[in-house]
């Protein structure tokens, strides 16, 4: 239902954040890192189309030289630190530009809600593996599985950023039925991943 309104209201500018934006928490959503080239081909392709909406965007003057800061700030900490989610997140936050967080985590959701399914029904087709963790809790030795995920409190990290784009996205329509479903859901997983997270 969020798909079709969006769908028909989206400037050509907003496809262009929309659809990288899109394309980065899917890679994400699936639990690709930095070090899959994968994940490298869909950043670079992102940035492009990232700095193609920012080049089609009017700014003023003084919004180009706090882009310019911010950008030259995150920079240099990417070169000192080599840790990419700052420069990232400040690419991120430059193109996101004049479009609506409602749009922002409509596509969110449902690309991180896609990368749940494709990384869930994945390991039980066994083309996605399914890592088991042997845990000691309580007395007694555990097996935690992690659903593709790299780490089973990763699984449940996945779930609770649906949930909360979901509650953000629902907010004043939230019923008893969506608590208990979310919570019906949370309790199958855990009973696979037993993440207390």
């Amino acid at each position: 239902m969020y798909g079709r309104k969006i769908l028909f209201k989206l400037s050509d500018k907003e496809i262009l954040f929309l659809v990288s934006l899109f394309l980065i928490t899917f890679s994400k959503g699936i639990g690709l890192d930095s070090s899959s080239g994968l994940y490298l081909s869909v950043t670079i392709s992102s940035f492009i189309l990232i700095l193609l909406k920012v080049t089609l965007e009017k700014w003023k003057i003084k919004d180009i030289y706090l882009i310019f800061l911010i950008v030259i700030i995150f920079g240099i900490s990417f070169i000192i630190n080599h840790e990419e989610a700052l420069l990232f997140t400040s690419i991120i936050a430059i193109g996101s530009k004049g479009i609506s967080l409602k749009k922002i985590f409509s596509v969110m959701i449902i690309s991180r809600v896609l990368g749940f399914i494709y990384n869930f029904f994945g390991t039980m087709l066994g083309f996605v593996e399914n890592r088991s963790i042997l845990f000691y809790r309580d007395g007694q030795i555990i097996v935690r599985n992690d659903f593709g995920f790299g780490h089973p409190n990763l699984l449940h990290s996945s779930i609770l950023i649906i949930v909360l784009l979901y509650f953000f996205l629902r907010y004043y329509k939230i019923s008893i039925m969506d608590y208990c479903v979310i919570l019906s859901i949370n309790y199958f997983f855990f009973q696979f991943s037993a993440s207390r997270t």
